[in-house]
């Protein structure tokens, strides 16, 4: 399973800046947010 296949199945990840800092990123299905779409 590659790294792509994984975050699609989980939904969320981390993404680690060379500073250090970490920010987390969760994929909603925009079936379920209808009305807040993501683009």
């Amino acid at each position: 399973m590659d790294e792509a296949e994984l975050i699609s199945r989980i939904g969320e990840f981390t993404i680690v800046l060379s500073d250090g800092t970490e920010i987390k990123v969760v994929l909603e299905p925009t079936s379920t947010t209808p009305e807040s779409p993501k683009d």
